[in-house]
């Protein structure tokens, strides 16, 4: 029960167990409304982490829906070199944007593979857009062992490597364009 005295100038005052239940709610009331904070602020955080999955996903979209292959067929002695039954390769690189949109400077590479040393470069494609698009290159002592290695940027001016050693990563901003806000 909680009285008032003169002593504590108009204050309440009781036993202790009516200050110990007191004490106790004002208490949970705080644990509850600082655990209401967390986890509003966990919350904000999934969110945005979530958003930011979701637009990584949406830019690599269209990442994934541009590829290349390489056909190689084998050439003897056509290259003008003085031993006539110098070996070489011909490299017919097909190029394909299934994307709505186009790509643009668009390099292709040939690596050995173990080392990754550059072994043909195929010139630059400036745009590529959707559809196929084929170079052919003559590539003299071509190595056995080899892989293609793609980069590009796509219709943001994103920088995007794709089958080499990491597979499709994202290598930033191209020159020539600004981060988009």
């Amino acid at each position: 029960m909680i009285a008032i005295s003169d002593r504590w100038h108009g204050l309440p005052t009781g036993d202790w167990a009516t200050w110990a239940a007191v004490a106790v709610s004002t208490l949970a009331f705080a644990a509850v409304v600082v655990g209401l904070f967390v986890e509003s602020r966990n919350r904000k955080a999934d969110i945005a982490r979530l958003d930011t999955q979701r637009i990584e996903e949406q830019s690599s979209e269209h990442a994934r829906q541009v590829g290349a292959f390489i056909e190689a067929t084998s050439i003897r002695g056509k290259f003008g070199d003085p031993e006539p039954g110098t070996e070489g390769r011909a490299l017919h690189l097909t190029v394909v944007n299934a994307g709505k949109l186009p790509v643009r400077n668009f390099e292709a590479r040939v690596v050995k593979v173990g080392d990754s040393e550059v072994t043909a470069l195929f010139e630059p494609i400036a745009v590529v857009v959707p559809g196929e698009f084929e170079r052919y290159m003559e590539v003299v002592g071509a190595p056995d062992g080899w892989r293609l290695e793609i980069e590009f940027d796509d219709d943001a001016g994103t920088r995007w490597s794709k089958y080499g050693p990491h597979g499709l990563t994202r290598s930033g901003i191209s020159a020539g364009h600004s981060a988009k806000g």
